[in-house]
């Protein structure tokens, strides 16, 4: 079957996206590799590959909202605003920054990370800047109204977060396409998270990834580049790691993965949060460096 590069598949999305006009044929990527629409992509040798037919409906599929519809007339028009919903591309004035985590219960690995950074974010920043950060979580296949796993809950204890305000009024919601058309950001427990996500909303596919290969990347990316507001500077990390993916794999085939610990026992969900949380501070530390950090670098 042919296979396409991840990377690739997520260039011919956006470069159609960025196409002004009708009726292309074929593009050119900034890598030299020539694709004739939608039939044929090129292929790059890589531990991530797509199925070549899914990535041309998606390329079809964002590029007809991007574009534009064809109405019964034949003619093309363009849709409201409130529709197109950028990939990729995020205004640098926006005033806040949407996260989104998604497992697949949404009561133990997402939920950690969501209150994880939350609380990170307002020890880092304080809460009124904190609040320009809008964090939560959902799932694919979730556990609808229930509260955290308690083994994952437990984790918390250790951040003094198991009785916190959010804990206590967590409850699990069901993944929607529109959760994930609003987010800046997605981060999924794993890549087939992040593939579903895309599945559910096409225009995601420039935005989401999965948690620990985002946070690998972020370390990256050089920090001198990046805007100082905290706001300004998490959407243009997000930009930067969007450039490294698929130029920058991960070590080993399980290095961007956190194992579900449903049905595990304390242990399992002990392990799922140390990897959470050495992500989820290496993000946070990028876009909310700590003070001593930004004096070093006045």
């Amino acid at each position: 079957m042919d296979v396409i590069d991840e990377s690739i598949a997520y260039r011919v999305v956006a470069a159609f996206r960025n196409a002004e006009a009708d009726g292309v044929s074929s593009i050119g990527l900034d890598d030299g590799t020539f694709i004739d629409y939608p039939t044929r992509c090129g292929s790059r040798t890589t531990d991530r590959r797509v199925d070549l037919s899914s990535a041309c409906c998606l390329v079809d599929r964002v590029k007809t909202a991007a574009t534009g519809h064809v109405d019964q007339s034949g003619r093309r028009s363009r849709l409201p605003p409130g529709m197109m919903y950028a990939v990729g591309r995020h205004s640098r004035e926006e005033a806040e920054f949407r996260l989104l985590y998604v497992c697949t219960g949404n009561i133990c690995r997402s939920p950690y990370a969501e209150i994880l950074t939350r609380h990170l974010l307002v020890g880092r920043l304080g809460g009124r800047a904190a609040a320009a950060f809008d964090v939560s979580s959902a799932g694919v296949q979730a556990v609808v109204g229930s509260a955290m796993h308690p083994f994952t809950r437990a984790e918390l204890g250790a951040w003094g977060l198991t009785r916190a305000a959010a804990t206590e009024r967590f409850t699990a919601r069901q993944l929607r396409s529109e959760m994930a058309a609003r987010a800046h950001l997605v981060l999924g427990a794993n890549i087939r998270h992040r593939s579903a996500v895309i599945e559910r909303e096409p225009s995601a596919l420039a935005t989401s990834f999965s948690l620990r290969e985002f946070a690998r990347l972020a370390a990256e990316v050089d920090q001198t580049e990046l805007p100082a507001e905290p706001v300004a500077r998490a959407h243009e990390l997000v930009e930067q790691v969007r450039k490294r993916r698929g130029i920058s794999p991960p070590s080993l085939p399980e290095a961007d993965r956190i194992p579900d610990p449903m049905g595990g026992p304390q242990q399992a969900h002990h392990d799922a949060a140390v990897l959470i949380e050495d992500a989820v501070t290496t993000i946070v530390d990028v876009v909310a460096p700590p003070l001593s950090r930004l004096r070093a670098r006045a």
